[in-house]
């Protein structure tokens, strides 16, 4: 049976709608394993995701046809899930190099997220920020498309009755605490049990890291994330930095600024603050986590 034979089979076995994967799938992708290598950079937005997947993409081309890719369907805002048949594709597609598929996403570890990254055994890397800078620098984010006339992909954080243009400063402020911290909350939270969950097994780890390790040592955050995505292979500093150099070129495209540590401490009031905490972590078990990762 050749390869196409084999993917026309897959495709008609998709997963089933709980988002589990049926055993005739996993036992034929345990046939075909892939030479392939694929990770998903599952970053919040505004925790430097952009420069990361840049940096990573250069740095993998020594050993891989590396390349980026969403791994999702087409979609016109930010909520984009893995999807099966692009995974499926990139575990089968070949070149005279292996391909290296770095995905960036927003995603929640809903069981159709998870299930599919344990069939195509995808290394997951997630970074945390404070959760007060993170919002800050999406407030400012959002206000810097609105001066620019762009458009503004809201669909995350700002769910309401109106368009964000339309939303008086009032009412985005009430819709960043309220309803961009939900989000935040449940991103995290559903991680962090997956991740639990997952201690003791044969799925992949996770590895997390923070933005506060690529603000002040970008080149040991690139060598610990290359090393979990890619642990075949060796990167020298040189190679490392080199990678890093290349993606600080372009670091206005995409949208890193080494937002200042704090800022958004300055920026809510006591009582505010005090919400967004109470949001994040509802749970002393969960607070204790968040508090370790340094969201909190």
């Amino acid at each position: 049976m050749d390869k196409f034979q084999v993917l026309y089979q897959l495709v008609q076995q998709l997963p089933e709608q709980d988002g589990e994967i049926n055993a005739q799938l996993k036992e034929a992708i345990a046939r075909n394993p892939s030479r392939n290598l694929m990770t998903t950079m599952n970053f919040p937005p505004k925790v430097g995701g952009t420069f990361l997947r840049t940096a990573l993409t250069i740095l993998l081309r020594k050993n891989y046809t590396a390349t980026f890719k969403r791994g999702s369907y087409a979609s016109t805002n930010q909520a984009r899930d893995l999807y099966f048949p692009s995974l499926l594709h990139f575990h089968f597609a070949s070149a005279q190099k292996p391909f290296a598929v770095i995905t960036h996403n927003h995603m929640i570890a809903t069981r159709p997220v998870t299930a599919l990254c344990e069939l195509f055994n995808i290394r997951l890397v997630i970074n945390t920020r404070n959760i007060f800078d993170t919002l800050v620098s999406l407030y400012n984010h959002q206000q810097k498309l609105e001066a620019e006339g762009k458009y503004i992909d809201d669909a995350l954080f700002l769910q309401s009755d109106q368009d964000y243009s339309a939303m008086t400063e009032e009412e985005r402020r009430w819709n960043l605490i309220n309803v961009g911290t939900v989000w935040y909350s449940r991103f995290y939270a559903s991680w962090i049990k997956y991740d639990n969950d997952s201690k003791n097994t044969e799925k992949q780890p996770i590895l997390w890291s923070r933005y506060a390790e690529l603000v002040e040592e970008p080149r040991e955050l690139l060598r610990k994330i290359v090393t979990h995505v890619d642990p075949k292979h060796e990167y020298s500093d040189e190679e490392i930095q080199a990678a890093l150099d290349e993606s600080m070129k372009h670091k206005a495209s995409l949208r890193f600024n080494k937002g200042i540590t704090g800022r958004g401490d300055a920026f809510f009031s006591d009582d505010e603050k005090e919400q967004i905490r109470t949001i994040m972590a509802r749970r002393d078990e969960h607070r204790k986590v968040l508090e370790k990762l340094e969201i909190l």
